[in-house]
């Protein structure tokens, strides 16, 4: 029996909580553990593709990239091969998603079209892991959908609180009206400062409000991470001694146990 990739979306209604951090460093530590995995970008942003190195192509400088929206209308499919991880693919994203994305509203089925095109790759990976955008719209409903199991990254933040709370809800709507499979595989807390009060803090009331699904490993608040990305690299790639590179492998093996 041919096997189905896992498909995994990092999403949060927040931007700047490391939500594509994350979706890097997850798709790169699975690369090395051996599993073929594609690394969906769907923000608008390219995020996850600028800190795969891909910044020069995401903004076309020198020739047409061939991103997501290429996937969605049809052409064939061509993923960056990233070359520092064998076994990782990035399906990029760039600004011309914002645009495809007025015409996805239009379309009756437009919050479908990425799992339907995703759908004839399910068999050629083991992981399809999405970067969605940061807004409770299109881009993220079509992102969720394609990839049911859900990783929110959650700054330590009080301020963060009542938007992870409208994500919640919104997550509990869409499983109810258009992905029964939806599940938050769990709540990664992000730029953890150890022993401070607010973190603390922070910490208590997401483990209230998801009570199991808070995973058991949190993400530093560290500079070697925002350097790797510098150098179009995953922390865990960069420097894999590093903190950061270790807390990712624990969540990654979080996540894989998880299943």
């Amino acid at each position: 029996m041919t096997s189905r990739a896992r498909r995994i979306c990092v999403a949060n209604n927040k931007g700047g909580v490391g939500k594509s951090t994350t979706a890097i460093n997850l798709a790169a530590v699975l690369a090395l553990r051996g599993k073929r995995v594609l690394l969906v970008d769907f923000d608008p942003a390219g995020g996850a593709s600028i800190f795969l190195g891909l910044a020069e192509e995401v903004r076309e400088e020198h020739k047409p990239l061939y991103t997501v929206v290429e996937l969605l209308t049809g052409k064939p499919f061509v993923p960056h091969r990233y070359e520092l991880a064998p076994g990782l693919d990035l399906l990029p994203a760039n600004t011309r998603l914002s645009h495809y994305a007025q015409e996805l509203d239009r379309d009756p089925r437009g919050h479908f079209r990425l799992a339907e095109a995703l759908e004839p790759l399910a068999s050629d990976y083991d992981y399809i892991i999405c970067d969605s955008a940061p807004t409770l719209g299109i881009l993220m409903i079509g992102a969720i959908i394609a990839c049911p199991e859900v990783v929110v990254p959650v700054q330590l933040d009080i301020g963060t609180l009542p938007m992870t709370m409208e994500f919640n809800s919104f997550v509990v709507s869409l499983k109810q009206t258009a992905q029964p499979a939806l599940r938050v595989l769990g709540v990664l807390p992000t730029f953890n400062e150890g022993r401070a009060k607010t973190p603390q803090a922070m910490l208590g009331a997401l483990k209230g409000l998801f009570q199991g699904r808070l995973f058991t490993t949190s993400i530093s608040r560290l500079r070697a991470i925002g350097d790797a990305h510098g150098h179009g690299r995953p922390i865990v790639l960069a420097q894999p001694d590093n903190r950061g590179a270790l807390e990712y492998t624990a969540f990654t093996e979080e996540v894989i146990r998880r299943a």
